[in-house]
């Protein structure tokens, strides 16, 4: 995948043994070997920290949104000698290597080694270590990716990345239509804002904030493929098999057209029957409780429309303008002068004011 090269900067020991301290509290089952990415990083990898850390970072002009640090972590087996450990990737031209430097604790070596890039946001990359000479995926990473000539590579994606690695259009396209049954983004009022909201937006900040699908949704349904792809996982395998059940009902219910294209009447006719539990057509040997997994949909969904832009939803802060607008203070004369939600002090620039906050 092509994007903009990284550049290497200087190792931060404290910052990554303070992100790795619960994962490394696992204990031995952390090396074992003989089990696939997903079960293993499932049952032995603490949940916040399985694949580069990736932490917003100001860029020259002191602002953020524009550049991600993203360290790289190498954990030695006990009574493991490394000789030498580099990581190769897409980030760097022609796949150059980059040395990882040894992460000491009150200067001593603890077996732990990192190296530290900024990269620019809203891209991928495809990574995989060399420990001792010999070729290896990120062991604490589940995405990987096979290249066409066989080569197996582990990815990482920065902020505000709008592709799905995990799903198929078919299934993105059923879940946008799933997902304007819950967000309150879809009324007339609503999208008029949507559109007042964007074209009030200064260059710069619509440049920093990739839009992706605005006509369809405020990024909620990207917030979910890139959460199920990193922190949320485990929720990853609901996802794949509900919505194979849900194509499965809906060709049922019209075969005259593609799933994700039945009218709006039969979409709410769905999501009506997976609240109450009961939907005739759903094969419960597979995935026994839809209700469990709309209300997963609607966690995810309502998280994403109001999260931090940085994740993939609420595009431009569209969400929280949202929110600002309706709460909004009134003067003698019915005209707002201010709002009960005024994220922007909160917020870091180049969206706020904020000059603290670094996201």
């Amino acid at each position: 995948m092509a994007a903009p090269f990284a550049v290497p900067i200087a190792l931060n020991d404290e910052q990554i043994l303070n992100y790795c301290a619960k994962h490394l509290s696992r204990g031995p089952k952390l090396f074992v070997d003989d089990v696939s990415p997903d079960s293993f990083n499932l049952t032995t990898v603490a949940e916040g920290w399985r694949f580069p850390i990736v932490l917003a970072a100001r860029d020259s002009e002191g602002f953020t949104g524009r550049i991600n640090e993203v360290s790289f972590v190498w954990v030695a087996k006990p009574n493991e000698v490394i000789d030498s450990i580099q990581v190769t990737g897409s980030f760097l031209p022609m796949y150059q290597s980059l040395a990882l430097a040894p992460v000491l604790y009150d200067g001593e070596n603890i077996g732990i080694y990192g190296a530290t890039i900024q990269a620019p946001v809203g891209k991928g990359y495809y990574y995989r270590f060399r420990v001792n000479g010999r070729d290896v995926p990120d062991p604490i990473n589940p995405q990987r990716k096979t290249l066409p000539n066989g080569s197996e590579w582990s990815f990482f994606f920065t902020d505000y990345y709008n592709s799905s690695e995990e799903f198929e259009d078919w299934e993105i396209s059923i879940l946008y239509r799933l997902a304007n049954c819950i967000v309150p983004f879809r009324t007339p009022e609503a999208q008029n804002f949507i559109n007042r909201f964007y074209l009030t937006l200064a260059k710069p900040n619509r440049l920093s904030m990739p839009i992706y699908k605005l006509d369809e949704s405020v990024g909620e349904v990207n917030y979910i493929t890139n959460i199920l792809a990193r922190e949320e996982r485990h929720h990853l395998q609901d996802y794949k098999i509900c919505l194979k059940l849900i194509d499965q009902v809906l060709r049922q219910r019209n075969p005259f057209v593609d799933s994700w294209l039945v009218s709006q009447e039969l979409i709410l006719e769905l999501y009506e029957q997976m609240a109450s539990g009961t939907v005739p057509g759903w094969d419960y040997s597979l995935y026994n409780n839809p209700t469990y997994f709309l209300a997963l949909l609607r966690r995810h969904t309502i998280t994403g429309a109001f999260s931090h832009p940085r994740y993939g939803g609420n595009i431009g802060g569209v969400g929280w303008g949202y929110l600002k607008e309706r709460y909004a203070i009134n003067n003698n004369v019915s005209m707002p002068v201010d709002s009960y939600f005024n994220w922007q002090l909160a917020l870091e620039k180049p969206l706020g004011s904020n000059e603290e906050y670094l996201g």
